[in-house]
């Protein structure tokens, strides 16, 4: 079916856009499963392809919104989505989209599609392997109008997301995902799944997004900056690695606070113990931020 479509409208799997279309059904169904969407729910899909996650979607929720970014899928996508009515296409690229704009349209269109059963805004997306990383950041920075985040993620990425502190998976990315909800996984998908095949294998990630505390937004910038610094070079003593925020005694004074030995490396600590340092260090700075959690 991929094929044929796809010929139809004079296309080709683009390797650039890392175009790996799902071609077996039972797994579209494991991946709508493990959404476990409701009937008043809005989705944002990223990368529909030609439609057939998308209409999977379509018949278990109110309204979705899919982002793809190739001009000849939107093409085909409006020929193999016409016929549905709660389904909206739009060409861009997620990764400079306005989010803001997009989630509240889909917060309007899935009120309007049920007004009598009001759900959640969730994600549900085959991500291209270039952009998953920064896909995943960028829909983070909105996590608090995203109820769940489902997509496929590369193998590698989703062990990065689901790594414990300590590990050689664990880092920014890490730290990110799991401050900002909990990261579960669902089993893999095999290259064979798709076409064309790619050369690795794929993995079913879910995020359950929290809604962060009054004093874990104020600490957001920082708690982002000194996590970036703390993997920008992963073998450095976080007394080096965060030399740039502080003098040296301000610094170690900060350490004490936050009961956590300069010496470490960034992937000794945890995400309670990174939010430990960004209130330290807040207080430093005169945020009036209190440090302790």
């Amino acid at each position: 079916m991929i094929r044929a479509v796809l010929a139809e409208h004079g296309l080709r799997p683009n390797k650039a856009l890392g175009q790996n279309f799902i071609a077996d059904r039972n797994h579209l169904e494991r991946i709508v499963s493990v959404a476990g969407l409701h009937a008043g729910d809005g989705v944002l899909e990223i990368g529909p392809g030609i439609g057939a996650l998308t209409r999977e979607l379509s018949t278990r929720c109110s309204f979705v919104v899919a982002v793809e970014i190739d001009r000849g899928l939107v093409r085909a996508l409006a020929k193999t989505c016409e016929d549905l009515d709660n389904v909206k296409i739009i060409h861009a690229d997620i990764l400079t989209l306005d989010l803001a704009e997009v989630l509240s349209e889909i917060q309007t269109g899935r009120a309007a599609g049920a007004a009598a059963t009001p759900g959640d805004l969730r994600v549900v997306a085959n991500l291209p392997y270039y952009i998953t990383t920064p896909a995943i950041f960028r829909l983070l920075e909105h996590r608090e109008n995203i109820e769940s985040m489902v997509f496929l993620a590369q193998k590698e990425v989703a062990a990065r997301l689901a790594a414990r502190p300590g590990s050689r998976d664990y880092g920014a990315l890490t730290v990110a995902a799991t401050s900002a909800g909990d990261i579960t996984l669902h089993g893999n998908v095999p290259p064979v799944a798709f076409y064309p095949r790619p050369e690795v294998t794929s993995t079913i990630v879910r995020i359950d997004t929290k809604i962060p505390s009054e004093q874990e937004r104020r600490l957001e910038p920082l708690f982002s900056e000194i996590v970036k610094l703390a993997f920008a070079q992963r073998r450095k003593m976080l007394r080096n690695a965060l030399s740039s925020l502080a003098e040296k005694d301000a610094l170690e004074q900060a350490f004490r606070t936050a009961q956590l030995d300069p010496a470490l490396r960034g992937e000794a600590l945890s995400v309670a113990d990174f939010r430990a340092l960004a209130a330290a260090f807040g207080n430093l700075q005169n945020r009036q931020v209190d440090a302790r959690l």
